[in-house]
């Protein structure tokens, strides 16, 4: 049963159950969902939160979803899984995910990248607010405002007492580059876990990315050669290159980026990445071909090809 795997009690999901389609609520389905799925993070959020949570702007802006078959994709592949299921139940590895939304939001929301709100892309906005419902950009938001961004914040509130991982490379700069960016895309709101001003957050986090990045250029990686990590590192210097308010962040960022390909295309045989690792499990370990890096090696050198003879 689900409760037995998330540690739910039984009667609680029950009254989540009703709560969920309780007057008939026109999202009642896209709730049900969620709850199967990804209980944890709905009844941490979603459960507890009233209409003020769902119309309101910034951290209470957890639109509810569209009854169409555009917001039922989101709903069911990205919005269950990682924004319920990751940021906001904060689960470990929702660093990972935090990318994912940071990206998202730099290119498709009003005023990001790829909408500029010039009257010249006029025609473009109209086609992509088709493909991008506001309540997504919105949902996203919100839950980007409620994340832990770092351990000095409160500790979570778990019986097991268990937190996020912060502290190795990857999570470092993940965490980091989020708590970075996301003032300057909402430099008025509230980041409501610590419940400080995006300024707050962004102060906080410069000082670690500097710190970070300085520490690659000086002494190189410490998760070196990973073919699991590399590929994690990857979003946060994509982000930080794209979406970098600041000049020498997004500099630093490229050459810590351009050396991590460096080491990538020297390393790689026939697509196969295989060297000496900071950081490694089985699977690569065993096979080369085997890395999370496997779609990146193909993009940069077209090595890979049908490297397990399956054509």
């Amino acid at each position: 049963m689900i409760w037995t795997h998330s540690g739910i009690k039984r009667d609680d999901f029950l009254a989540a159950v009703d709560r969920a389609v309780v007057g008939s609520r026109e999202d009642g389905p896209f709730r049900l969902i969620a709850l199967l799925n990804s209980p944890a993070g709905y009844m941490l959020v979603l459960d507890q939160v009233g209409p003020g949570g769902e119309d309101g702007d910034g951290a209470n802006g957890l639109r509810r979803p569209t009854r169409t078959p555009v917001s039922a994709a989101y709903w069911r592949n990205v919005v269950v899984p990682s924004t319920i299921g990751k940021l906001l139940a904060m689960g470990d590895t929702a660093d990972f995910h935090i990318a994912q939304h940071v990206r998202f939001l730099g290119l498709f929301r009003p005023g990001g990248k790829y909408r500029t709100g010039k009257p010249e892309d006029a025609k473009y906005e109209a086609y992509i607010c088709e493909l991008i419902p506001d309540w997504v950009i919105r949902f996203f938001t919100a839950a980007l405002l409620r994340v832990k961004y770092w351990l000095d914040d409160a500790p979570l509130e778990r019986p097991n007492a268990e937190e996020m991982t912060y502290w190795s490379e990857n999570h470092q700069m993940l965490f980091a580059s989020a708590e970075y960016i996301l003032p300057s895309f909402f430099p008025g709101e509230t980041f409501v876990y610590a419940n400080q001003s995006a300024s707050w957050h962004r102060d906080r986090a410069i000082a670690r990315m500097r710190a970070w990045l300085d520490h690659r250029l000086q002494f190189g990686y410490s998760e070196m050669n990973s073919g699991v990590y590399y590929n994690q590192h990857l979003p946060g210097l994509f982000n930080l290159v794209d979406f970098s308010p600041d000049e020498e962040i997004r500099s630093k960022a490229l050459i810590a980026l351009d050396l991590m390909m460096f080491d990538i295309v020297r390393r790689v045989c026939q697509g196969s990445f295989v060297a000496a690792s900071g950081r490694q499990y089985w699977a690569p370990k065993r096979s080369g071909w085997s890395v999370s890096l496997l779609d990146t090696i193909e993009l940069l050198t077209g090595s890979v090809g049908d490297c397990w003879g399956t054509k």
